[in-house]
């Protein structure tokens, strides 16, 4: 496996209210790391599992640390975490990164000065700063950019010359942004950030009706065309597995879900190992998807549903969606509707027209194919 992705479930603390939110509230309310991540066994039980999926065929191992705003845990506890990092990044002999989540809700001087104690660790720690793309607040894009120029800052002062922190959209495509604003808040001094962005348009609250997919597709498309030449997860996700041979053989189909899987490993709040893979919406903890959402993953549930629909039947891209994770849109979506999850609120039920409440399943179930036919064909 060229890239080793280890996920922990260490914080969870985040005032944050993004719709798409893979934490309950209960979750976002403990302000305590998970009892044994400082523990020194944890680091030998860490080592080991990281050493057993190393090969001489890696050439980058992420260790990602999330899922909560970190940057709001007490200082004893930054520090703590800064010691752990150091005798990981020593550990192993391979190209690593550290990624380490916040959401920015704080106040700014007390985040970047435990920024910089988590700064220090590393030359190749980063922040995976997650933004709820529906705020609006002129207040809020000031506090990201100073944070933004800080570090980068700091990263110049120690020559590492890499892209900055990671910009994670939570799109609520109920609440869709304007991508021209969009991309003039993500300028600094005049030119747009060249860091990667991750855009995560899942789950959706409710059941999508066809002008909700033609909405999205349309937004889709206009924000590939606005940032065709920024670093954006779907676009790497997607170019990785054209270079993959699919092929008709199912078996072909299983091996590429087994090597994705085998990629990503993810630790859970009881230390326990969960099955996740990378997919078009970001990366996927598939044990929240059951547990809060209630949605199955069985690939053949969706070729049950997708066999009722005529555009999937002639779509060029049944295999990628459902190696991309794609599919996971559409079993959700047909799960809202048999709940009868229809809309978000009643404000949005007023505004539904009698056309709506007739919609045919004539369309992509999930709005990804204009981006599978602009990186696949």
């Amino acid at each position: 496996m060229k890239q080793i992705i280890f996920n922990l479930d260490v914080y969870f603390k985040c005032a944050g209210h993004c719709a798409g939110c893979f934490l309950s509230q209960q979750e976002r309310n403990d302000s305590q790391f998970v009892p044994y991540v400082f523990q020194n066994d944890f680091f030998t039980y860490l080592s080991q599992l990281i050493q057993q999926k190393i090969t001489p065929e890696t050439e980058l191992l992420i260790i990602g640390f999330g899922r909560g705003n970190i940057l709001s845990a007490e200082e004893k506890d930054i520090i703590l975490l800064a010691q752990l990092i150091k005798k990981l990044d020593v550990a192993f002999d391979v190209p690593k990164k550290f990624e380490i989540s916040t959401s920015l809700i704080d106040k700014l001087p007390s985040q970047l000065q435990k920024a910089e104690i988590l700064l220090k660790t590393s030359p190749n720690l980063y922040f995976n700063v997650v933004v709820n793309s529906e705020i609006l607040s002129p207040s809020f894009w000031k506090i990201w950019r100073d944070f933004y120029q800080h570090n980068q800052k700091y990263r110049v002062q120690k020559s590492i010359i890499e892209n900055g922190d990671i910009l994670v959209l939570n799109i609520n495509p109920d609440n869709l942004p304007d991508i021209e604003d969009l991309y003039q808040k993500l300028k600094i001094e005049n030119k747009i950030i060249q860091s990667p962005i991750n855009v995560a348009f899942f789950p959706y609250q409710r059941h999508i009706v066809e002008e909700d997919l033609k909405q999205l597709h349309q937004w889709i498309i206009y924000f590939d065309q606005t940032f065709k030449d920024t670093d954006v997860n779907y676009k790497n996700f997607l170019l990785q597995m054209k270079n993959f041979e699919i092929g008709q053989d199912v078996n072909t189909i299983k091996n590429y879900f087994q090597k994705n899987q085998q990629s990503y490993v993810f630790i859970d709040k009881y230390k326990n190992i969960k099955q996740g893979s990378l997919s078009i919406m970001g990366e996927i903890d598939y044990h929240r998807l059951k547990d809060k959402f209630d949605i199955n993953v069985s690939i053949h549930e969706f070729l049950k549903l997708a066999n009722r629909n005529k555009v999937c039947i002639e779509c060029d891209y049944q295999k990628e969606c459902l190696l991309s994770g794609a599919y996971l849109v559409a079993l959700q979506n047909d799960k809202m509707k048999r709940k009868k999850y229809f809309f978000a609120n009643q404000n949005m039920a007023s505004n539904i027209t009698v056309e709506h409440k007739k919609e045919k399943t004539a369309y992509c179930l999930n709005g990804y194919q204009a981006l599978f036919q602009n990186y696949l064909k």
